[in-house]
């Protein structure tokens, strides 16, 4: 902003000022007849910008608000990650979205809170909301669109009470059974694929044919699908962890082999095909669906989630006596993650290892 004489009893003020959405635009007047009249008029339009600003900072909802935040992290947060908040803002943005910012209190929120621990949604998935509700009211107040975050003196929903639900898993032989009903291969093989692997489900629905490497035996983990509102995309693995290569068991070799020779006869197969579902990956309600529908039709006891083939892989490994590291890097998770996990597992090492002394010493007597 800047006044200037054009000429006698003729003054200029010139320059820009912020409009409430945030973007400039010019001005310029003349016939001043004083430098103080022309320096008032500016003075008057920046005080109505800033209240142009500041009226529009408070009419701003929480899904325009989640917007910003998100656009925020594009270039600054895993692609993952990014896919993950967004799953969780729609859901958020369905039941306040609406409500602006500088109205969600402490009360309406802790009340929103609790109403969905009484719907009985898991509270891992509370948490996860919680939590994307504080990231976004944080980024707020980063932006002065408001002056306090009340997220800090919300706590999150606890159920003390609650029973922690052991983790299901299957043994090799519950497996076989499940497998013997299946009569479609490309599920079969997925899913015996999971058992023996442990990856995740999107790891292994991202493998293409260009990540397997039969003369090492290897696989190349560096991708995952992830579902972008309602869309699968590619993007990079959950951790740094996740990123591996790993050796192929030769149940797993022997399915590669007889899948890239299926494969490679189909029009327009390159190696960018992925070795579940070809040009597309496989659809995870798809999966899913059959899942349940497999074991039914085998009677095995143990209701799984897809995500119980790697608890399964997990624990058939660590029963099998194998090195706790090696299993940890097999599974792209750290030892302390494995152990706090599958801690039900490795209720007996101290006993055994004090027994193991025991019996040392008793040779030696």
């Amino acid at each position: 902003m800047a006044v200037k004489n054009i000429g006698k009893s003729n003054w200029e003020a010139r320059g820009k000022y912020k409009m409430p959405d945030g973007t400039y635009k010019d001005y310029r007047r003349k016939g001043f007849k004083t430098k103080a009249a022309a320096e008032e008029f500016e003075r008057n339009l920046k005080d109505q910008g800033k209240l142009g600003v500041a009226v529009a900072k408070s009419q701003i909802t929480f899904s325009v608000l989640t917007e910003m935040y998100l656009k925020s992290k594009k270039g600054k947060k895993k692609t993952s990650s990014i896919v993950d908040d967004e799953t969780v803002f729609k859901k958020i943005n369905a039941d306040i979205g609406d409500e602006k910012i500088i109205g969600l209190n402490r009360s309406k929120l802790e009340t929103y809170f609790q109403e969905l621990d009484e719907k009985g949604y898991s509270i891992n998935y509370i948490d996860k909301i919680y939590f994307c509700v504080k990231k976004a009211l944080t980024y707020a107040r980063k932006e002065h669109l408001i002056s306090y975050n009340v997220m800090d003196d919300i706590e999150r929903i606890k159920r003390l009470d609650e029973v922690k639900e052991e983790i299901k898993f299957w043994t090799p032989d519950d497996l076989k059974r499940f497998l013997s009903v299946i009569d479609n291969n490309t599920l079969k093989d997925f899913y015996e694929f999971l058992y023996w692997t442990g990856l995740r489900r999107g790891e292994a629905l991202g493998i293409t044919w260009e990540k397997v490497n039969f003369e090492d035996h290897t696989l190349r983990i560096n991708q995952q699908i992830s579902v972008k509102l309602g869309e699968d995309v590619i993007t990079s693995p959950k951790t740094k962890n996740s990123i591996r290569t790993l050796k192929m068991p030769e149940v797993i070799y022997n399915m590669m082999k007889r899948r890239f020779e299926e494969a490679r006869i189909l029009n327009g197969f390159n190696e960018k095909f992925f070795i579940f579902g070809n040009d597309v990956p496989l659809k995870r309600n798809y999966i899913q669906k059959n899942l349940d529908k497999y074991i039914i039709k085998a009677g095995v006891k143990t209701r799984i989630t897809i995500h119980g083939f790697r608890h399964s892989c997990a624990s058939y490994l660590i029963n099998s006596g194998c090195n706790i590291l090696a299993v940890a890097k097999y599974l792209g998770d750290t030892v302390d993650t494995l152990t706090s996990t599958y801690a039900h597992l490795f209720t007996n090492t101290q006993d055994e290892l004090i027994a193991a002394i025991d019996q040392s010493n008793k040779k030696e007597d």
